[in-house]
């Protein structure tokens, strides 16, 4: 039909936007294959477009495909496409927590345990050698390419049992191993059912167990008696050349000159991972020395009957069915001969994990005005109580109307801050908070929504100081100048699609809805107000929330140039309620998801092909104001 068919430059537009591209991308979320060559099947076909929109076909690829923001087409490279179609799905099902999310984590987690290295994958992008192509995979090194990370709430990885672990697929990283190599000695260590050095080492940390350093018998897994409680992959025992990659690769990581003895001896068992996904067989109680085995039924009990400076021996067992002390701790038996067993000395001490102290307020003003959570700290800034800190409690068992209201201001730098008051019979509370955040996320709903957060968020923990029984005579009732964000947080009867959850500004919206469902003790109404925006009201005319929207928007302006400095140089902060998060260039990105991710996969090759054709240095691509054509590019209707 492009062939046949003579088209306006509108009408090509059209049918590749509305047409050509939803047809191409929609099987893409569910595909795994190369990049480069999904691209090569649709050069000829893009090249018939850029004709047909009155482009030459031989018109440069990286300004074809880089973002009309900073000169380019914007077409769409369809092999980036489809790693960002994986990104988008995997932002919809678990914010939305929608039954393909399921699913989708067992996929991640069975690649992470098959990668073993410490950190969740989908931040830790690094190449990994010895995984296969797949979904994952492609996923995993679109995001090397952009500098981007997917950040999970929960995501499982294997932790450090001791102080000085080491997780041994992440230091193999660091030799210059083949491909086959880096293989073969992944399929060792999933044989084994291992992740970190400590868990192939005896107990005293110094020297690795020879069961996991020889090459095995048979395809049975690994024959120590204790090991890994996880679902594995099934493995069978690989072949000599793979077990000498194995022993090779540990030598050089961990092994001094003298056998299996750890050149860096691990330290201390760290009490919260001891036995994190990990059955031990044998532990000993440090006090009473007894050795206990564990069988399929119960616990054995051993008592020590030739005691040394170096080691301990153990004869038949003395009691069936004993109980396990709870200050036991792992150990590497040897059986050294029938009915006789060996421990080496010292044994192994257990750290417990320090947990820093947390300062508790010693008055009510200031654990009503400290946020209980971290990433509240920017937008606490100041609260003050215009009166007793407990008339609000008061007024709310006696069913006495109160009106909250909220305001924003922005400076030309996009530097912005908020206010809001609380107001009964007279203003019992106030605050303000600088606005964090990228400045070019920086808009006034966004703005809005900050103050509507803070001052419930504040309420929330106000009220959970004061356990009483709230009066629902007459609800809380919210008023702000933004129809748009009071619309948007409105408690809905149903449960919303998944595609709302990568909205602009999805995480804030979220995180209200959320703060809204802890306060179900109070009723709150929303309600829009013009404010400062009704110019055509008398001052004396003013409705109360009218008036207290303008307070709010005088107290913003006066308060901005305080609060700059604390705006835009704060990142995003990771609201509970609406991970996961994608992050670019260590940015959190909360607006226009799909145009972030195109920009960051097609931007390098259009930035290195202006440096080539203008023989530019790198940073002289940096040093333009694309802003600018931005702006100018949005006004310039290109002729038919």
């Amino acid at each position: 039909m492009l062939y046949r068919c003579k088209f306006t430059t509108a009408e090509a537009k059209m049918i590749y936007k509305q047409c050509y591209i939803p047809a191409l991308v929609y099987p893409l979320p569910a595909t795994a294959m190369d990049p480069i060559k999904i691209q090569e099947t649709q050069d000829p076909v893009t090249a018939l477009f850029l004709s047909k929109m009155g482009y030459s076909r031989l018109f440069p690829w990286s300004v074809v495909f880089a973002p009309a923001a900073i000169g380019g087409l914007s077409f769409r490279h369809i092999g980036y496409e489809q790693d960002v179609q994986k990104i988008i799905s995997i932002l919809k099902h678990s914010r939305a927590k929608t039954h393909h999310w399921p699913v989708l984590q067992c996929l991640l987690e069975t690649y992470q345990l098959y990668g073993g290295i410490r950190d969740p994958i989908l931040e830790d992008t690094g190449p990994l050698p010895w995984c296969p192509d797949g979904w994952v995979t492609s996923l995993q090194q679109f995001l090397f390419q952009t500098k981007g990370q997917i950040i999970l709430q929960t995501m499982w990885q294997p932790p450090a049992r001791r102080i000085g672990d080491r997780h041994i697929m992440d230091d193999a990283r660091s030799l210059k191993l083949s491909q086959t190599e880096y293989i073969d000695t992944n399929n060792v260590r999933i044989f084994l059912r291992v992740n970190t050095l400590a868990e192939i080492t005896d107990h005293n940390g110094q020297r690795i167990l020879a069961t996991y350093y020889m090459q095995q018998t048979g395809d049975t897994p690994n024959p120590n008696p204790s090991g890994s409680t996880l679902n594995w992959p099934t493995q069978p025992c690989p072949g000599k050349q793979a077990w000498r990659t194995w022993r090779s690769m540990l030598s050089q990581l961990y092994l001094n000159n003298r056998g299996l003895d750890l050149r860096q001896p691990l330290r201390p068992w760290y009490s919260d991972h001891i036995d994190t996904e990990w059955n031990w067989n044998w532990k000993v109680c440090p006090t009473t020395l007894r050795l206990y085995q564990q069988t399929s039924t119960h616990w054995k009990s051993y008592a020590p009957t030739q005691p040394t400076r170096t080691s301990i021996s153990y004869d038949m067992p003395d009691t069936q069915g004993s109980l396990l002390p709870n200050k036991a701790v792992p150990v590497t038996a040897a059986i050294m001969c029938l009915n006789n067993v060996l421990i080496q000395l010292p044994l192994p001490d257990i750290r417990t994990t320090q947990r820093p102290t947390v300062i508790k307020p010693k008055y009510l003003i200031t654990k009503l005005t400290t946020t209980p959570h971290k990433w509240e700290c920017p937008l606490w800034h100041m609260i003050q109580h215009q009166q007793e800190p407990w008339t609000l409690a008061k007024d709310l068992t006696r069913g006495i109307p109160v009106l909250l209201s909220t305001d924003a201001a922005m400076n030309a730098a996009k530097q912005s801050c908020f206010t809001w008051t609380i107001y009964s019979t007279t203003k019992l509370w106030q605050g303000s908070g600088a606005v964090p955040g990228h400045y070019e996320d920086a808009h006034s709903t966004r703005l809005e929504a900050y103050g509507i957060l803070t001052m419930l968020r504040f309420l929330l923990n106000y009220v959970n100081h004061f356990p009483l029984v709230w009066n629902w005579a007459h609800p809380l009732q919210l008023f702000c100048n933004n129809n748009g964000i009071l619309q948007w947080i409105q408690p809905t009867t149903t449960k919303p699609p998944p595609k709302i959850t990568i909205l602009d500004d999805y995480d804030i919206v979220a995180e209200i809805k959320q703060t809204i469902q802890e306060l179900h003790l109070l009723k709150i109404e929303l309600h829009h107000i013009k404010g400062h925006q009704d110019d055509k009201t008398a001052t004396q005319d003013l409705s109360l929330p009218a008036t207290l929207n303008i307070e709010c928007d005088s107290r913003a302006n006066r308060e901005l140039p305080i609060l700059q400095e604390h705006s835009i140089y704060a990142p995003h902060p990771k609201f509970p309620s609406a991970y996961p998060y994608l992050q670019i260039q260590n940015q959190i990105i909360v607006r226009e998801l799909h145009k972030m991710l195109r920009h960051a996969a097609t931007s390098p090759d259009y930035r290195e092909y202006l440096e080539q054709k203008h023989e530019w240095m790198q940073v002289d691509s940096f040093e333009v104001n694309w802003n600018a054509i931005k702006l100018a590019t949005k006004h310039v209707k290109p002729t038919d």
